[in-house]
């Protein structure tokens, strides 16, 4: 599964596309790690162009919330639709979009 990390002022972005399976997870989370790690006050992950996933995205993304909460750190999801099956998922198990500020695209 592709990613592409970037930075811009205190945001650090990931951005998956393609699929992710489990077979990819470890991958993904060694991209996660990376984007935690770096210096940003906030990471956002932009997941508009991931189309088939599993459990794990949502199991990995759970997990990076609560990592950079628990360091005072940000975690938003950019700009995901309404109508993506992720956000459903996400939702599901209860990570809900309005605990995480507001989804947004960050400022070119």
């Amino acid at each position: 599964m592709p990613t592409r990390t970037s930075a811009k002022g205190d945001t650090t972005t990931i951005e998956l596309t393609g699929e992710s399976t489990v077979r990819d997870a470890a991958g993904l989370a060694s991209s996660l790690r990376e984007a935690a790690g770096s210096a940003s006050a906030r990471v956002a992950v932009d997941l508009s162009a991931l189309g088939r996933y599993d459990v794990t995205v949502p199991q990995l993304l759970v997990a990076l919330s609560k990592t950079l909460e628990a360091a005072g750190r940000e975690f938003r999801i950019v700009e995901l639709d309404e109508r993506h099956p992720l956000r459903a998922s996400l939702e599901t198990i209860g990570f809900h979009f309005d605990h995480i500020e507001r989804t947004t695209r960050p400022s070119p």
